[in-house]
């Protein structure tokens, strides 16, 4: 049993599942295991004078500090390591962040390092192995749980005024990483941001494409062919692309926005070669085989069924034509969902199309987080993403749109957004309100995606 106070630093990823990833056996080049020395995590060990562990590991990164209380608990005779796991996450605090490894190391095995260990095991079991273990587990009928009851516990006295906030000290100087930025031969464009603590490199490639470049025709098209390309390239399908993907102990998975849409990888530093192979094969030769079509349509279909008999999900599909209209880019219903109609007639030459037309090099920008220099990742990247090829992305029209509705005080209110289209590709994304008071003085405020000019009753 514990309790935790923490805040996390980074995205999250999980070192344990890559280290298992040794046993996987694909056609790709073999993946490097990273050394397990490289995770150990540096700390100073104290006993209280009342018998309390303190593991303390000294993290400068960010003004943050994570505490993890761990308690032992079980029946008096149960052997120290024959209970918990250990996990190493990016993190410093929370579940699974560093405080965490190190508290449940000490409590469960007696030996804040015995995570390490752990970790040597699984880096050395075989295939047969980990077999074995699952047929021997898995195959049985039921588990028996025997709880004994807690021994009487009551808090103890302090001298907190628990009434008084405590004062709040000077708010600390934050130093975030630098941006470093460069551009691929083809006109990708890369950025860049060093964090050497853990021997992870994080990914996001972006396109200037999302939801509002779906046809007008056509809304579902973008969240449809994106969530496709993780079924298969033109050189892997589905069950290669994922063996490869778990081989490398890597992370794959796609995402879009009203002008934007993602594919995230994330990776190991030793395997980043291999990893960047796999995320440029995904977002530059996706097959849309037939089969993973007709599963796709089932699954977005369901997906508007439940958005439908949701509340929320209602209104999500209502609000966005209210706001913005019918016509605009940003009136799509069910954001990226689109509509039953347009999602049962959509045609794998249909997703080949979007994706020709926004994935290509200078409509890209790749960002990067982690463990390497500009200098080592631009090498790589060219490597991998260099021959890349395409248009030189699509132009973007603009068109003004208004309707008039009764305002406040009697006064008409135009809503005016500074877009385009839905005939054309995506909205510009400035809106502006005007605002006229009655003495004549002009005033300019921002409201995100809304832009409102109160104008008189005449």
């Amino acid at each position: 049993m514990r309790s935790t106070v923490s805040s996390p630093i980074a995205v999250s990823a999980v070192l344990l599942a890559a280290l298992l990833a040794c046993v996987a056996s694909v056609r790709a080049a073999a993946p490097v295991v990273p050394d397990v020395e490289q995770l150990r995590i540096k700390h100073e060990k104290i006993v209280l004078p009342n018998g309390l562990t303190v593991l303390v590991h000294e993290d400068h990164s960010v003004p943050l500090v994570a505490v993890n209380v761990w308690y032992h608990v079980g029946s008096r005779d149960e052997r120290r390591g024959r209970t918990g796991f250990a996990h190493l996450f990016e993190r410093l605090g929370g579940f699974g962040g560093r405080s965490d490894v190190l508290a449940e190391s000490q409590v469960y095995y007696g030996d804040s390092e015995a995570y390490l260990q752990r970790l040597r095991n699984l880096a050395t079991l075989s295939p047969a192995q980990v077999q074995a273990t699952a047929q021997t587990w898995l195959s049985r009928h039921h588990a028996t749980l025997i709880v004994e009851p807690f021994p009487n516990l009551r808090a103890g006295k302090d001298d907190f005024d628990r009434k008084q906030l405590p004062a709040l000290a000077a708010p600390p100087k934050v130093v975030f990483p630098q941006m470093q930025r460069g551009t691929l031969s083809n006109g990708m464009k890369v950025v860049l941001l060093e964090r050497h603590s853990v021997p992870l490199v994080s990914m996001a490639l972006a396109l200037d494409a999302g939801v509002s470049a779906d046809p007008a025709t056509a809304p579902g098209t973008s969240r449809f062919a994106l969530d496709l390309l993780l079924k298969g390239t033109t050189s892997r399908d589905t069950y290669r692309l994922a063996d490869e993907r778990d081989a490398l102990g890597a992370t794959l998975s796609v995402g879009n926005s009203l002008d934007q849409s993602f594919v995230y990888m994330g990776a190991l530093r030793a395997n980043l070669g291999g990893s960047l192979d796999l995320l440029a094969d995904v977002a530059r030769n996706p097959a849309f085989p037939a089969e993973m079509i007709d599963i796709q349509r089932k699954q977005q279909l369901a997906a508007i069924e439940q958005q439908r008999a949701n509340p929320s999900g209602a209104v999500q599909r209502l609000l966005p034509q209210l706001l913005y209209g019918p016509d605009h880019a940003y009136g799509i219903p069910g954001g990226s969902l689109g509509t039953q109609a347009s999602v049962s007639k959509l045609q794998r030459a249909e997703l080949l199309d979007w994706h020709r037309r926004w994935f290509t090099p200078s409509n890209a920008t790749l960002v990067v987080a982690g463990d390497i220099t500009l200098a080592a990742l631009m090498p790589e990247l060219e490597r991998s993403f260099g021959g890349w090829r395409g248009g030189a992305g699509q132009g973007f029209e603009r068109a003004e749109f208004a309707r008039t509705r009764q305002g406040l005080s009697g006064r008409q209110t135009r809503c005016a957004a500074v877009g385009h289209h839905r005939r054309a590709p995506r909205p510009d994304r400035r809106y502006v309100e005007r605002s006229r008071p009655g003495n004549g003085d002009a005033q300019l405020r921002r409201h995100g995606h809304l832009a409102l000019e109160p104008q008189s009753a005449s």
